[in-house]
């Protein structure tokens, strides 16, 4: 499936060259369903600690352990420290980093995705300094698009655009769950969050 039309979807999985996480994410995206449907509340509206939770939910669902918010060591030598990694899971063996943010859709022109590539930058160098192997280390950006309440137009429009830009950016697999981009259900503050896209990135 070519961008143009993965980009008009409202849910989206693309394992890339991490085949052996492909049924993570669809699992993840089952797991914002069935609690969008229960709680009626819009998993995408928490922070990165809860986005996480959602992530080791799945593998849980799959019979697969995962661990989150755990001590360990990081860095090497004269730079290694004690910290904290955020998700690891059992099968296949992962040591994940995580980001999350709000990106705010402009109302017109190129989307500006510069701080989405920010906090990419920022995940994969954590994930970095995790004491593992290195194709065990994973870098997670949990991305919620925001659309001002000001202008509010051609919603599903601006939202394949953005995905496009966001899809264009160097990544290893790519998922989202979108279910707002066609309807008129509000955030905080009356912006308009439809969902959550999560990049995954190799260090």
């Amino acid at each position: 499936m070519n961008s143009l039309q993965s980009n008009t979807l409202e849910e989206y999985a693309e394992s890339g060259s991490i085949s052996s996480i492909e049924n993570h994410l669809h699992k993840w995206i089952a797991v914002l369903k069935d609690y969008r449907l229960k709680t009626k509340e819009e998993p995408w509206g928490y922070l990165e600690r809860t986005q996480i939770g959602f992530f080791a939910a799945a593998c849980w669902l799959l019979g697969i352990p995962a661990r989150e918010e755990w001590r360990t060591k990081k860095g090497e030598g004269s730079n290694e420290s004690g910290g904290r990694c955020d998700l690891w899971i059992h099968e296949p063996e992962f040591f994940i980093e995580a980001k999350h943010l709000y990106c705010v859709l402009s109302d017109a022109g190129k989307p500006n995705i510069s701080n989405v590539q920010t906090f990419v930058t920022r995940a994969k160098a954590d994930a970095s300094r995790l004491q593992c192997q290195p194709d065990q280390k994973l870098a997670f950006t949990f991305i919620a698009p925001l659309i001002p309440q000001s202008n509010q137009d051609n919603i599903d429009q601006r939202m394949s655009e953005w995905l496009d830009a966001v899809s264009r950016l160097e990544h290893h697999a790519l998922a989202w769950y979108l279910p707002g981009r066609r309807e008129t259900r509000r955030f905080s503050y009356l912006n308009h969050c439809p969902g959550v896209v999560l990049l995954i990135h190799r260090p």
